[in-house]
């Protein structure tokens, strides 16, 4: 029985007897040539009865190692509806270890790039039509202008195309295998458009001048996500991610905020009257919650310090004392800061499921450890504290104008005898990056 590496007389041979016999038709000789018979032959059938492949004329290049590269040409013929279409794809040689023969490891990206596991190539009338997405002001919104939002409004067609006043046209699209959470769903892709449909206006709650913002705010970065969201209303202003292509961290990230939330915590305990920016407020190296022990970073610790120094510091465990006694019941009954345990992450992260209770209530929004610095930097505070919960959005993007009219639903004004102490805080948070007083007072367990 042969072992070692292939050969590249291997490679080539087997590689040429496999898209010899796909391109005369004989998928279950071809299919014989792979790991996975059954899945190939199949793939192969569905390629002439979903895709509607004919004349196809397959390619070879040049072999890489075991992997080779080849041109996949077809027409597609769907009732009358003719089309060339042509990819590159690649498929490997390997060598099978019971009988030594070289064979082609079975994979979906054979049949295309595009493909992954339960995916088809299917042509046929689009099961939405295409949709002309436009911002809350009317103004359009493409991939083109937002490279961000392209497998967003791929999703706003795939849910909500049909629900427009747009026809569908002809396609050859990928078909997306069903995903067990609804959340993680792909939504299908246009491949060829053999017949133009007719786009139906879908209006977002999208706004064309901060996509374009926080598209700038995140370009370049290794990985960083925006999602601007109207505070009065839930509305979603702005999306983006870096990279573009990938996990959408915008809208799927499930780890914590980190430390940003202790901006949210500290208004309500001052708007509620719990602290004051000058009173006493204690940051010890230890606290207990809920039978957890908690531990500052280097077991750091402010000894008759003030509230507005406990801020600056970012102390977990301040914060932690804040919610014990009267405060943390009127915290557990609502309102701003009010922090949930969301079991259902538990599925996603395992380690949230040794969380106690006095962990599922961290001050920071903590509920999964966070590697690295949180974002939890004075300086990207300070206008938060001052302008009130209506401002949080990142950075780069928060001083632009909320966009649509005045909402009645955002409530009476903020209370100008609170603005003081959020100014106060925020100050104290000033000095100590100007002055190198900043301490790194962050929680660990």
């Amino acid at each position: 029985m042969a072992t070692g590496p292939l050969s590249a007389k291997e490679v080539q041979t087997t590689s040429r007897e496999f898209l010899t016999a796909w391109q005369s038709g004989d998928a279950a000789k071809a299919a014989g040539l792979t790991d996975d018979p059954a899945k190939c032959k199949s793939a192969l059938e569905g390629l002439a009865k979903q895709a509607r492949f004919s004349k196809v004329t397959l390619t070879p290049g040049a072999p890489t190692g075991g992997k080779v590269p080849y041109t996949v040409a077809a027409q597609i013929d769907y009732k009358g509806a003719k089309s060339a279409y042509s990819y590159r794809t690649s498929a490997t040689v390997e060598r099978d270890k019971a009988t030594g023969k070289p064979q082609i490891a079975w994979q979906p990206t054979m049949m295309h790039p595009g493909l992954a596991k339960g995916d088809q190539l299917r042509t046929g009338e689009a099961e939405a039509p295409p949709i002309k997405a436009v911002d809350r002001k009317g103004a359009a919104l493409t991939p083109e202008a937002h490279p961000a939002l392209a497998g967003v409004l791929d999703s706003l067609r795939d849910k909500y195309g049909d629900k427009t006043d747009g026809k569908p046209g002809v396609e050859l699209f990928i078909h997306r295998a069903k995903s067990a959470k609804p959340a993680d769903q792909l939504p299908d892709k246009t491949l060829k458009v053999l017949s133009k449909g007719t786009p139906g206006t879908l209006k977002t709650t999208l706004d064309a001048g901060m996509q374009s913002a926080a598209e700038r705010a995140v370009k370049g970065k290794k990985s960083a996500s925006v999602a601007a969201v109207k505070p009065s209303t839930g509305e979603i202003l702005a999306l983006a991610n870096s990279p573009e292509k990938g996990f959408n961290l915008a809208t799927q990230g499930s780890l914590a905020p980190g430390s940003t939330m202790k901006v949210v915590t500290a208004a309500m305990l001052m708007d509620k009257g719990m602290t004051s920016p000058g009173k006493s407020h204690p940051c010890p190296k230890y606290v207990t919650v809920g039978g957890w022990k908690f531990q500052n970073l280097n077991k750091s610790e402010i000894k008759n310090g003030t509230f507005a120094q406990s801020f600056a510091a970012s102390c977990n465990n301040a914060f932690h004392l804040a919610g014990q006694g009267p405060q943390r019941r009127r915290s557990d009954q609502g309102g701003p800061g009010r922090l949930r345990h969301r079991p259902e992450l538990a599925d996603r992260h395992p380690h949230l499921r040794r969380r106690g209770a006095g962990a599922e209530r961290r001050p920071d929004g903590g509920l999964a450890d966070r590697p690295g610095r949180g974002a939890d930097e004075p300086a990207q505070c300070r206008h938060a504290l001052r302008d009130g919960p209506g401002r949080l959005l990142p950075p780069a993007v928060h001083r632009l104008p909320v966009a649509g009219p005045p909402d009645a639903r955002q409530g009476p004004p903020h209370d100008e005898a609170v603005h003081p102490q959020r100014s106060a805080v925020a100050d104290e948070a000033d000095r100590d990056v100007r002055y190198g007083r900043r301490g790194d007072v962050r929680g660990q367990r």
